[in-house]
Parts: C-alpha cells; sequence; structure tokens
C-alpha cells in the first residue's frame, strides 16, 4: 500500500487488456444488468429534472482535488473520455503518512483529531469523525475538502463555524504531499478504474471540450461495499457505510445516466 507515482512511470503491469471473448462477456452482463433496472427518464418530463434533480450530481471541467468517497471500492467507467486534459491522479495514503511521519508529524496527530463534517443534508445531522484512523493494523484515510470548506455551490452551513486554523493547514499539507507522491495516466474511453477507497486519494486535472466537438467527457462512477474481502471498517465509518447498503437487492436504484450532466463551470 505504500507506493510513489514515480514508480510506475514506465511499469504498465497494473493496467490490464481484455481479450475479446472478455469483452464479450462484459457485454452479456451489463445486457443481464439493464434487463433489472427501470428508466426512470420515462417517468421525467423535463430531461433538466433528471440532471439536476434526481441524479443531483453537478459536473465541472475544474480541477477536482485529491479525497476519498464512501465503500470500500470507487469503481468508474469512462464512456468518453475528455478531449484535451482530464488525467486522473492517484496518490498512496500510506505513503502520505510516511512523509508526514517524518516531516510534519504534527500534521498526523490533527488528522486523527475529531473534525466537525457538514452533511450538506436536512435529513442527516452534522457530525464529528476523524480524517486519519486506524483498524487492524490498517491505516484507513477518510480525507476530504468539501464538508469543511464548502464548495461555490454547496457552501459550509454558517452556523458550524468557521475551520480551526489547524485544520486547514492539514488539509493543505495533506494536499501537496498527495500532488507530490501521485501517479498521473489518462482515463480513455473504455478504461474501468477500480480504487481502493480506504487506502488511495483520487483527484482529476482540468479538462477541456475540443472545439466543435459533438460530446462530452462521460463517467459513470460504482460505490461498492466488499463484505469478503473489504478492510474492516471503524465504528465512525461503518454506521454510514450501513445507511447505504443495509437494504434488500430488490429495493436497490441504479441512476443511469446515458448522457453526460451538464457542467457547472469554475471553482
Amino acid at each position: 500500500m505504500v507506493w510513489h507515482g514515480s514508480q510506475f512511470n514506465k511499469d504498465a503491469s497494473y493496467i490490464v487488456h481484455l481479450t475479446a471473448s472478455e469483452i464479450d462477456e462484459v457485454n452479456a452482463a451489463l445486457l443481464s444488468f439493464q434487463a433489472h433496472i427501470f428508466d426512470y427518464s420515462t417517468e421525467i418530463e423535463e430531461k433538466e429534472k433528471l440532471n439536476e434533480g434526481y441524479l443531483g450530481h453537478a459536473n465541472r471541467t475544474s480541477p477536482l482535488p485529491f479525497h476519498t468517497d464512501d465503500g470500500h471500492i470507487i469503481t468508474l467507467y469512462c464512456v468518453k473520455s475528455a478531449d484535451i486534459g482530464g488525467r486522473t491522479l492517484l496518490a498512496s495514503s500510506w505513503a502520505i503518512y510516511n512523509e508526514l511521519l517524518a516531516t510534519r508529524p504534527d500534521i498526523i496527530e490533527t488528522l486523527k483529531e475529531d473534525w466537525l463534517w457538514d452533511s450538506f443534508t436536512l435529513s442527516n445531522p452534522s457530525f464529528t469523525r476523524p480524517l486519519l484512523l486506524e483498524v487492524d493494523g490498517k491505516l484507513i484515510c477518510n480525507y476530504r475538502i468539501r464538508p469543511f470548506q464548502g464548495t461555490p455551490g454547496y457552501p459550509r452551513n454558517p452556523e458550524l463555524g468557521p475551520l480551526p486554523s489547524h485544520h486547514k493547514e492539514a488539509l493543505n499539507v495533506v494536499g501537496q504531499i498527495a500532488e507530490k507522491l501521485c501517479l498521473r495516466f489518462e482515463f480513455k474511453t473504455g478504461d474501468i478504474q477500480f480504487v481502493n477507497n480506504l487506502g488511495i486519494l483520487h483527484a482529476r486535472e482540468e479538462f477541456k471540450r475540443a472545439e466543435g466537438a459533438d460530446s462530452r467527457r462521460h463517467l459513470l462512477r460504482l460505490v461498492q461495499r466488499d463484505d469478503e474481502h473489504g478492510w474492516k471498517l471503524p465504528h465512525e465509518m461503518s454506521e454510514a457505510m450501513d445507511k447505504m447498503f443495509a437494504h434488500e437487492p430488490e429495493d436497490e436504484i441504479f441512476p443511469w445516466s446515458p448522457e453526460p450532466l451538464p457542467y457547472v463551470i469554475g471553482q
């Protein structure tokens, strides 16, 4: 789990190319999956309501800073790659920890403190949780910026008070180290990426649409839980994941986005 991006500059061993028969198998699995879902777009008159209301996630072309999400594994499928830019960045949180241990051990202690998270929803109140935890000898990084600093479209709840200065510093230092140690690569059309969300931070560089192009960058994301091989979670995170996955398979809803969502450009 400890690695630097420079180790993979000329190493393609981590890339798997599917054979024709394997591609056929994937296509067959997709057909089986689609037979069990319902197209919600047929129930919504305005396409924009589907994009902005039901799916709820805005897109943007500006850089996406390093972060982790929920779930054991984050899977991304590239339906259409960016015309210009948009490289994926991955950084080992264990390598970041080692760098902090050698240069800024005080930041490690800050990350282990209880941070006040903004849930951005009325149904789920704000909560406290560390950004760095340890279970069974494994470091688990739960690093994000948005719950603490917000975004233009989703400002942090002012009732939570300002973020402490040493927390701001910790976010900046971790982001800078991740930038220095990360692996950068092109995410091409047809690629599928599987990321250990508990031990790897991910980010994305700015991208642009080519002049005159009639298609947009489009990714499909799947947040997964692995009860067999996934790392044991600390109680601070297990409750949140249980809420995501504690339901009957028949009740699952997969928001299917056959077309990319509108861009919201800017920081």
